[in-house]
């Protein structure tokens, strides 16, 4: 339920978010826009701070499904950094991370390499010639229109 809730709003950003950002990137331009992104992130910064929280029982409550008898986790001694190059060793050894790398890297790649850079070039460019054809069409049908006498 939690997935779907973070999943339900980040699409909801999204849908609120990104035409507002389009509009001022095209009327505005691309650094209002990027202005607009940076304020909201920094406004985020000091609400996150507060109200979120590493365990339930930062806020005086126990985590899901434990009971009183659970003894809370001990948190990781070891420096952050050293912990992540660590999963990244054990996870070079193992199958199914290459899976997830490969299908990843697929993805990024078809969205990132070749709709963003090529599928939107080409729309413009179908755009423009969508345009030409348009006031071609209209130069002519206003010749067509003079010569009948309208």
């Amino acid at each position: 339920m939690v997935m779907g809730i973070l999943t339900a709003s980040g699409a909801t950003g999204q849908l609120v978010f990104l035409p507002l950002l389009a509009s001022l990137a095209e009327s505005d331009g691309w650094r209002t826009a990027s202005w607009v992104i940076a304020t909201a992130a920094l406004i985020m910064v000091p609400i996150v701070a507060v109200l979120m929280r590493d365990r339930p029982s930062d806020k005086g409550l126990q985590a899901f499904g434990a009971t009183e008898a659970d003894q809370e986790i001990e948190g990781i001694k070891q420096n952050p950094f050293r912990a992540a190059i660590d999963g990244l060793v054990r996870g070079f050894h193992s199958f199914d991370f290459w899976l997830l790398a490969g299908s990843f890297f697929i993805c990024g790649l078809s969205t990132n390499g070749l709709i963003g850079t090529h599928f939107i070039a080409a729309g413009e460019n179908f755009r423009e010639h969508v345009e030409v054809n348009i006031s071609i069409e209209r130069k002519n049908t206003r010749v067509d229109t003079r010569s009948l006498g309208c």
